[in-house]
């Protein structure tokens, strides 16, 4: 399980379930450098806190 589910969909994370056989084959592909390429989500930017203040702003300003 993860809390971040788009970061599996865009390849950022993989998840290998909960069997422990899973682990050492999959830990030996990021050893060797074989990896999925991932990606930064969308809005990963850290700007987060300024698109909420301004859509704060907007709505305050519409009342």
């Amino acid at each position: 399980n993860t809390e971040r589910p788009e970061t599996v969909t865009i390849g950022t994370n993989e998840l290998i379930g909960t069997d422990p056989r899973k682990l050492p084959p999959a830990l030996a592909r990021v050893m060797a450098g074989q990896w999925k390429k991932g990606a930064i989500p969308p809005k990963w930017d850290g700007k987060t806190a300024e698109r909420i203040v301004g859509h704060l702003k907007d709505l305050l300003a519409g009342q």
